[in-house]
């Protein structure tokens, strides 16, 4: 049977409980081509399978097997999120998970193919589509294993299919040697290559591949288009610490942040959340929320001031025109700064990042040029729409 013109499989980051701009992101590219008529749906690959096997044997095994059999009925018909259901089946549900309601999320506004659970599983049965699209985040960072990294690089379907790369990250400085040869064999058989920073534009030009700059998917929208998933929410004002990628206390200027918020009447909102390392409670004498998407939203729209080491935490404080402080990462991942400081400086907003040279007050007092802002966001949207929508139809 022909397909229909425009069937559109998306592969990028999907499976997280507590990444919000994974989720957004993934949401966002869908909702930006189902709303132009194509037909898009998102490509569920595991990316780390072994995470997801069970590795018990006999008595044991069989017993964690019943426990994530209920836990799955109960997440995917969205009555683990009732709290008397929750309490019942306690033993078997992630309470985190259950709080910040991830899995209700997609199922409510993700068109999605089935669960491939072994990358391999996507080669051999790869699903019918038009057009592959693999992005955003970062999809074409060479630390994850080889097999779901081949895929991210659509080294499956038929030669029929075209391939486009739509905002890809790479998550690092340069590429080794090695990765070299890999990335050229695999962006052989794309028919349109785009990247969400400029830095990787220089890298994939060393071998041989020209490339686009665009924006990441979430920036093709407009913040009434995230608010409309936020209409039984209500937000209130606060400082707002997006908790991503912090090792301590001490990655934050955190006293002189409680300083601000106790002069300004404000509380603290935390929301932990996994990227590098996992989440954690680090701060003292704040109120920590566990946020569903539609209340984070309603968090970064309604802050005073957002604080976060996070890439779409400053995406949707620059969409809601919210003041924001972007702290770098240090150390191992300093090479994943590169995503935000290009934006930042695309959008003249270089001086939101936290650096020695500038006081915490200086940040707070210095007002935001948002029409200045919102010009340049409006020119590089454009060619990011004319890009997306070129390399589908031409």
């Amino acid at each position: 049977m022909k397909l229909g013109k425009n069937k559109i499989g998306i592969i990028t980051y999907w499976e997280s409980n507590d990444n919000y701009g994974q989720q957004l992101q993934c949401w966002a590219l869908q909702h930006f081509l189902c709303e132009r008529g194509y037909d898009a749906f998102l490509i569920r690959q595991y990316v780390w399978p072994e995470q997801h096997r069970n590795n018990k044997r006999g008595v044991k095994r069989i017993k964690q097997g019943m426990k994530d059999a209920i836990a799955y009925i109960l997440y995917t018909t969205n009555l683990a999120y009732k709290h008397y259901v929750y309490k019942r089946f306690a033993f078997c549900l992630d309470k985190e998970v259950c709080r910040r309601q991830f899995p209700e999320f997609r199922k409510e506004h993700l068109k999605m193919s089935k669960i491939y659970d072994h990358p391999e599983k996507l080669v051999s049965h790869s699903p019918k589509a038009d057009v592959y699209i693999t992005g955003s985040d970062q999809v074409w960072n060479y630390t994850m294993p080889d097999a779901p990294l081949r895929n991210f690089f659509l080294q499956f379907g038929t030669a029929s299919t075209k391939r486009i790369a739509y905002a890809p990250s790479i998550g690092h400085a340069s590429l080794t040697e090695e990765m070299k040869s890999i990335f050229k064999q695999y962006l052989s058989k794309f028919d349109a290559i785009s990247v969400r920073e400029k830095s990787a534009i220089s890298m994939l030009k060393e071998i041989g591949c020209d490339a686009e700059c665009v924006l990441d998917p979430t920036m093709l929208l407009e913040a009434t288009d995230y608010l409309r998933l936020t209409s039984n929410v209500k937000g209130k004002e606060s400082v707002f610490i997006y908790s991503m990628n912090y090792i301590s206390a001490n990655d934050i200027p955190f006293d002189a942040i409680k300083t601000f918020a106790e002069k300004q009447h404000l509380p603290i909102i935390v929301t932990p959340s996994s990227g590098y390392v996992p989440a954690k409670e680090l701060f003292e004498g704040v109120e920590y929320c566990y946020a569903t998407i539609s209340q984070w939203i309603q968090y970064i729209a309604n802050a005073k001031l957002v604080v976060t080491a996070s890439f779409h935490g400053i995406v949707f404080s620059i969409l809601f025109h919210r003041p924001f402080l972007y702290t770098p990462l240090k150390g191992e991942h300093v090479g994943s700064n590169n995503r935000v400081l290009d934006l930042l400086n695309n959008l003249g907003l270089q001086e939101r990042v936290l650096s020695e040279e500038q006081s915490f007050e200086d940040y707070v007092n210095r007002q935001i040029k948002w029409e200045d802002v919102d010009s340049k966001l409006c020119l590089q949207k454009i060619s990011s729409i004319l890009y997306l929508t070129n390399s589908i139809e031409l």
